[in-house]
């Protein structure tokens, strides 16, 4: 594995984790046809990013297939699970850019499913490493409360060898 699908599959795992943490169901992208609704990440094949892409549910993709069968392109369907996309892609642009991820939004075709291609993030720490570093903090803050609490507890006998009360 080159380095840049290394960087890019360390990518998609972030992707994954933020969009998981924000709500969203994830599914494997090769079972998407297959499953429920949510959310597929994956490696551009031309390991030029990583594709997001939102699922609509299986039972509504079966009637888009009938009208497309019947070449009814304008069906009630297809309208639906069309404003549907688009409106989970604009959702998932918006925890993106939250998370301070790196994409062109306007970059899809009519080809590409409403897919999102992130190329990276924003530098800086994300607010998982905030989080992290918070909770690092905040052991070290707790740790000296507890070892200052503890030699308060205790008491100097007339010895001088600190026998506890």
């Amino acid at each position: 594995m080159s380095d840049s699908q290394w960087k890019l599959e360390l990518l998609a795992r972030s992707i994954q984790e933020d969009l998981a943490t924000a709500g969203l169901e994830l599914i494997p992208n090769s079972l998407s046809a297959l499953t429920g609704a949510g959310v597929s990440v994956w490696v551009d094949a031309g390991n030029t990013g990583v594709n997001v892409q939102w699922n609509t549910h299986h039972a509504l993709n079966l009637v888009v297939r009938e009208e497309l069968a019947r070449l009814q392109r304008d069906g009630p369907a297809l309208r639906y699970s069309a404003a549907v996309s688009e409106a989970m892609r604009e959702a998932i642009a918006t925890i993106l850019v939250a998370g301070g991820y790196l994409f062109d939004k306007d970059s899809g075709s009519a080809y590409e499913d409403f897919r999102l291609l992130v190329t990276g993030r924003q530098e800086g720490p994300s607010w998982r490493d905030w989080h992290e570093a918070q909770r690092g903090r905040r052991g070290r803050v707790q740790g000296r409360l507890l070892s200052a609490h503890s030699t308060r507890g205790r008491v100097t006998d007339v010895a001088g060898t600190g026998a506890a009360r």
